[in-house]
């Protein structure tokens, strides 16, 4: 049965539809369309709805560069109005909700990844329904990706009106747009749980930084958040060398001269011209393209790991983790044959800074690929995780750490994005059948355990094990999940004097990456 919900927010009312005994609202805009006057510039208030305004159809995505020749995007509506967002709530009678929960419902906010370059809240795979039936309310949103999100104009008089970190402003936009309008749709606002995967994990570690996110949510989930931060310093290279790329001037004006289609081919041209400069980009350079958030003093004060060991969110409860065999997904995307010369290569460039002997005799006797693998997993995702949870841990924050472990039969074990298919159910996804080809029982279970898992903490701060500690004990997600010390912490401990950080100009102090 279908019927269409109406709810009264501050720029109007809104019409949904309800399915099955859960209401969904779709391509709400939180902000104005960033075009004309608004390109590059911080996100702007919406106009109010006239009329009842028809929530249902997601919004357009922004633009973006997909490599590879993939094509993330869903179905979704024509237009400039990218930034939009979707709710998902229970429909009729409230649900009961675990103990010490309050009176509206918990919200949970996806910010979904993609490198800072790609993604949509339109795809499929982030259907917000599983998580509503388990009674909360849930929000995913868009927001600007690569140059129009990402691309720095170092700040100057002329660029004052032109931002770093665009595409973490509009995050904290849609967040205003929470704190004002859920509480009509069921949800409490001052129960807000920020959760991103990849590149949306990030961008929670970036708002847990951020003083302008301050007050806009309670809790933070981030499924293995990566390396990518980079200084401004760094930042304005990169812009410099995408102009000369694009044969532009390196500023706001002359890049707002160029429809936002046409990046995509631009952008392909750019990491090339990255690719030129490995040795100036040091480890930089293996993030293709160079758009990321950026650490300019402004938008984002301060390197967020620095932020969260002074205590930045120390109020803020915390889930951190991420999956074992986190780089396979992008070897099985590029293959590539690895011998033991590449694999020391590799760890050469990206391994711990005066510890490699003692890490790569961690994987004495193992193939080569398995090195090759590891210290790519552990440089981008693993020690930038945990370094994180011990960051606000020891800044008195309520942290809990998760590690998971599956081994999908004719998968590719607990690869990056291997949690996504879990927790929203979506073994039929191109990313779940890539990674569950023969979904067991047991893998299903696990992904409800998640869902459950991430909804109790929303609620009411607990996942259901116990809090980071000197103990190092993880909930490790596996075919038995069960708590138990860290799998992975010699590796990670290899990393102790190479501590993640917001990345600068490098010589070529290490072989290229």
């Amino acid at each position: 049965m279908t019927s269409a919900p109406e709810v009264s927010t501050a720029l109007g009312r809104v019409r949904g539809t309800t399915t099955d005994g859960i209401d969904r609202f779709l391509g709400l805009p939180y902000a104005a369309p960033p075009v004309g006057p608004n390109r590059f510039r911080a996100p702007q208030p919406p106009a109010a709805h006239t009329g009842v305004f028809a929530a249902d159809r997601f919004g357009p995505p922004p633009p973006q560069f997909a490599p590879d020749g993939q094509a993330p995007l869903a179905d979704h509506r024509d237009g400039d109005d990218w930034l939009t967002l979707n709710v998902w709530a229970p429909a009729g009678s409230p649900v009961e909700q675990p103990d010490g929960a309050g009176e509206g419902l918990p919200v949970i906010v996806w910010i979904h990844g993609g490198a800072y370059i790609q993604g949509s809240s339109a795809e499929p795979t982030y259907d917000g329904t599983p998580f509503a039936r388990l009674g909360c309310v849930f929000v995913t949103l868009n927001y600007r990706l690569g140059v129009e999100g990402f691309l720095h104009f170092p700040a100057s008089p002329e660029t004052i009106d032109f931002p770093s970190n665009r595409g973490l402003l509009d995050q904290v936009a849609a967040l205003s747009w929470v704190r004002e309008n859920i509480a009509a749709f069921g949800g409490d606002p001052d129960r807000v749980t920020l959760m991103g995967e990849s590149a949306g994990a990030g961008s929670v570690q970036a708002l847990l930084a951020m003083p302008a996110a301050r007050g806009l949510f309670r809790r933070a989930i981030l499924q293995s958040p990566p390396a990518m931060f980079i200084d401004s310093a760094l930042a304005a290279r990169a812009t410099e060398l995408f102009a000369d790329a694009a044969g532009l001037e390196p500023t706001p004006e002359a890049f707002a001269r160029i429809e936002p289609a046409r990046f995509e081919a631009l952008t392909a041209r750019y990491i090339s011209a990255q690719r030129e400069h490995r040795s100036e980009l040091g480890r930089a350079s293996a993030f293709e393209p160079l758009l990321c958030p950026v650490v300019d003093g402004l938008t984002l004060p301060a390197d967020p790991w620095e932020s969260l060991a002074h205590g930045a969110s120390r109020d803020a409860e915390v889930i951190i983790g991420h999956n074992s065999d986190e780089f396979r997904l992008f070897m099985a995307y590029r293959p590539r044959e690895v011998d033991a010369g590449l694999a020391q290569a590799r760890l050469a460039a990206l391994g711990p800074a005066g510890a490699l002997e003692a890490y790569a005799a961690l994987f004495e006797g193992r193939e080569p690929e398995d090195l090759y693998e590891a210290v790519q997993s552990d440089w981008v995702f693993t020690v930038p995780a945990m370094q994180l949870a011990q960051a606000h841990a020891e800044a008195g924050g309520a942290t809990y750490a998760y590690l998971l472990a599956l081994a999908p039969e004719g998968g590719i074990g607990s690869a990056h994005a291997a949690d996504v298919p879990l927790i929203f159910d979506q073994f039929d996804s191109d990313m779940g059948r890539l990674i569950y080809p023969r979904p067991s029982a047991a893998e299903r279970r696990v992904g409800e355990q998640l869902r459950e898992a991430w909804v109790r903490f929303a609620a009411t701060g607990d996942p259901g094990w116990p809090a980071w500690d000197a103990s190092h004990a993880v909930r490790i997600f596996d075919a038995e999940p069960h708590d138990g010390p860290y799998p992975l912490l010699a590796r990670w401990q290899a990393y102790a004097e190479d501590r993640a950080h917001a990345l600068g100009l490098q010589p070529a102090a290490r072989p290229e990456p």
